[in-house]
């Protein structure tokens, strides 16, 4: 899990990853712009208590990150790994 805020923060906080585009935040029900705070991370296993399935759905997945995303978010912590941003992350 990744801590979203619509507070974003783009001068002070440039290694996080937002999703500004609108197309996009339709396909990822976003009201707004978010800012994902990629400092404030937490693991948790892909099951029940956490991830249960809204009333009437058959999965807790709301909506996927689109594939040009998913590649623009991989691109973005590769970038963080080279700046030595990602250590938070390898003793999870």
């Amino acid at each position: 899990m990744v801590y979203g805020t619509s507070n974003l923060k783009t001068g002070q906080r440039p290694h996080d990853f937002i999703i500004g585009n609108f197309a996009t935040r339709l396909i990822c029900r976003l009201p707004q712009a978010t800012r994902f705070d990629l400092d404030k991370v937490l693991w948790l296993p892909w099951a029940a208590p956490y991830f249960v399935a809204r009333e009437g759905q058959q999965t807790p997945v709301i909506s996927v990150l689109p594939q040009s995303e998913q590649q623009d978010f991989a691109w973005h912590m590769g970038y963080r790994e080279q700046l030595g941003l990602n250590e938070h992350l390898k003793s999870c």
